[in-house]
């Protein structure tokens, strides 16, 4: 492969084919550096068939009912040190916000673990699914999606079939569920090992002398790993390498390298400023110059620039990649992934990093990427490190859970924290009482409350200590179905509209239409306009029969979210706070109590008290069909019936209508919550 070959795309994009014509079922992103609120809005959009708004407001509203459908959850693994404070207002929706923290170096890797299913077809029973793996050298960042030059290899593994990644991703992924600091929530990760302990471990290196794809775990050195990975067939071959960071003082990391492969030649990428500075120390450069057969290289301006533009910036280029090749025989063979040309990123016992061998079918003879630099290099400059800390990090994670309305605070370290004040968008929140170390602790509820106030602006807080300078961390977040949404109160009109639409598209457009420009995190604030409200006057929804169509599809919608194992789904329709919950209908019913000879948003009493009717049945009908998960939410059904049972004074009023009308409600009560059901046998 010619550098010219090298694929290039834009990664968004390249996700966007990977994934063309099927949903997500779960996903698992790992991050050096991290930043949420970017991750939320434009790079989760890639990852769902949705038309998304250009309102960032109405796209994340949008986001949040798309992930309802991701039964197996998203979660982003991120290394303590690594998120921007310069990143918004943090994180908003339900995503598992999981920090790690590695004592001995840095948390490095950059993965992507997509569990998609296909929908059936051509007489197939059921959907497929299958799960895409891609190594990368690209940080959850704007940087890393937008601006630099980066690498990125995908594997893609079927069910039950045989792969050579197994048990080596298996034994990550197991590191990585061991070392996350988190407390009682559904980890997307179990839906991952799942599918991928169904595969069949591959017991060979190779076939028909083609190297199967490989996994780096980061628990051995990177030379031991490609040495045990690729065996003989990389002796003697031609190197490069590309790397934007390096020690700052010797080699020995190429030296490891060049003595355990014996390459032909090696060449070496030297990253440069725009001026032409190496973006590398003087000691560094010498050392690797001095390495037998080596040579500093630089690649083609055409691969780094944004534009064909004679004026066009140069891009950064933070990919790593080595790549082994030779002529004869025409083999090309490529390790992609996170570690930097650094001994704390190939020791394999300083930074946790991960990358994937993987042998590319060239049909031509492969040629050089890298071309030498004929002359020598005078200035130097200091690397921007996008791999280096962004933040400084405290002991302290936090966890607030929406379905208790309760926090928790853990201190990872081994003695006692002392006072820890909290602050929040340069506001006080509150002094943490002193925490036991390593397990978590319930925090009071007059400080769960001052942390739920200022959730609802950011989830970036501080956490500032008497002897330590002020830590960034992010709060973790569960009970999601109970947090209020993102899109503005709906009238009950509107619920039972948006609960009646069938198609992904309705409801999107809904949304829209239903959103406020601006959004309480200052997204999109420039704009300072709301969509009218619609006029349900005349519409269908203020009578019976779209009543009950709204509310048979709100049971069939929970019905196949319980019976797919979707149960924080089926929470969030019917107990939870999002701008559709039943929950939220209820409330809007009882709003206007008072008023019951008059019409409230298009409903009049006999409307509102068939609604609340069908309520009851709707509740009922979900409980015998699932009484374990019904039983298993006792408190949210015992305020789902104290919600109902506020309702009562509309029977009241209807019966002052008629003498006769006690009688009467009390018969159709009776029948309207009686399902009638098919006898199966019966003579006609």
């Amino acid at each position: 492969m010619t550098v010219a070959e090298v694929p290039t795309s834009v990664l968004s994009e390249h996700f966007e084919h990977l994934l063309s014509g099927r949903r997500l079922v779960a996903a698992v992103f790992t991050t050096f550096r991290f930043e949420p609120s970017f991750f939320e809005q434009e790079i989760l959009p890639v990852f769902f068939d949705i038309p998304a708004s250009h309102i960032p407001g109405i796209r994340l509203a949008q986001l949040e009912v798309a992930l309802r459908d991701v039964e197996g959850g998203i979660a982003v693994y991120y290394d303590h040190n690594g998120i921007d404070p310069s990143d918004g207002g943090g994180a908003r929706l339900d995503i598992a916000r999981l920090p790690i923290r590695h004592q001995r170096g840095v948390f490095h890797p950059k993965l992507a673990f997509l569990l998609v299913e296909k929908a059936a077809e051509n007489g197939e029973t059921s959907p497929s699914r299958s799960l895409i793996i891609a190594c990368m050298s690209a940080n959850l960042t704007r940087a890393g999606w937008w601006r630099n030059v980066e690498a990125c290899h995908t594997e893609e593994l079927q069910a039950e079939c045989a792969t050579r990644l197994r048990d080596d991703v298996i034994e990550h992924l197991g590191w990585l569920r061991s070392r996350a600091t988190a407390r009682n929530r559904v980890d997307p990760l179990e839906n991952i090992l799942k599918f991928i302990r169904a595969t069949v471990q591959r017991q060979t290196r190779s076939l028909d002398g083609e190297l199967h794809p490989h996994f780096y775990a980061g628990n051995q050195s990177v030379c031991a790993f490609l040495k045990d990975a690729g065996g003989n067939a990389l002796r003697g071959m031609h190197l490069e390498i590309i790397s934007p960071y390096f020690d700052d003082h010797g080699a020995k990391p190429l030296q490891s390298l060049i003595e355990q492969f014996n390459p032909r030649s090696t060449r070496v990428y030297l990253p440069t400023d725009d001026g032409g500075a190496a973006k590398v120390s003087a000691d560094a450069y010498a050392a690797i110059a001095a390495l037998d057969g080596v040579e500093w290289a630089s690649l083609p301006a055409s691969l780094l620039q944004t534009g064909k533009a004679v004026d066009a910036k140069v891009r950064t280029v933070h990919a790593k990649v080595y790549r082994f090749y030779s002529s004869t025989p025409k083999r090309e063979i490529l390790f992609i992934g996170s570690p930097n040309l650094t001994t704390a990123a190939h020791s394999g016992s300083a930074n946790v990093e991960c990358g994937v061998l993987v042998e590319i079918a060239t049909a031509r003879r492969p040629e050089p990427w890298l071309t030498p630099l004929t002359k020598a290099v005078r200035a130097f400059t200091d690397p921007t490190d996008d791999d280096s800390a962004s933040s400084s990090s405290s002991p302290l994670a936090l966890d607030f859970d929406w379905s208790t309305g309760l926090a928790h605070a853990y201190w990872d370290a081994r003695a006692a924290s002392s006072e820890l004040t909290l602050r929040a968008s340069g506001e006080y929140v509150s002094t943490l009482p002193l925490l036991t170390p390593r397990t978590w602790t319930q925090l009071s509820s007059e400080i769960s409350e001052r942390i739920q106030e200022f959730l609802s602006k950011t989830t970036l807080f501080t956490a500032e200590h008497s002897t330590l300078p002020a830590a960034i961390l992010l709060v973790q977040e569960c009970g999601m179905e109970f947090k209020p949404s993102l899109v503005r109160e709906l009238s009950p009109a509107d619920i039972l509209k948006y609960w009646a639409l069938l198609t992904p598209e309705q409801r999107h457009e809904f949304i829209q239409n239903h959103m406020p420009y601006a959004d309480p995190f200052g997204l999109g604030a420039d704009v300072d306009s709301t969509p009218p409200v619609l006029d349900h006057s005349h519409s269908l929804f203020d009578r019976f029969a779209g009543i009950f169509h709204a509310f048979d599809e709100l049971e069939r919608a929970t019905v196949d979210a319980l019976s797919n194992g979707r149960e924080q789904n089926a929470a969030g329709r019917i107990f939870g706070s999002k701008h559709d919950s039943l929950g939220n209908l209820l409330d809007g019913l009882a709003k206007d109590l008072h008023s019951h000879d008059s019409k409230t948003d298009g409903f009049d009493i006999i409307d509102r008290y068939l609604i609340t009717l069908c309520a009851k049945q709707c509740c009922a009908s979900i409980a015998h069909a699932h009484p374990d998960w019904w039983m298993k939410h006792e408190k949210n059904v015992a305020l789902l019936h104290e919600r109902l049972s506020n309702l009562k004074s509309l029977r009241a009023a209807i019966e002052t209508h008629s003498a006769e009308m006690p009688q009467f409600l009390k018969w159709f009560d009776f029948q309207f919550l009686t399902r009638a059901r098919l006898k199966m046998g019966a003579s006609s």
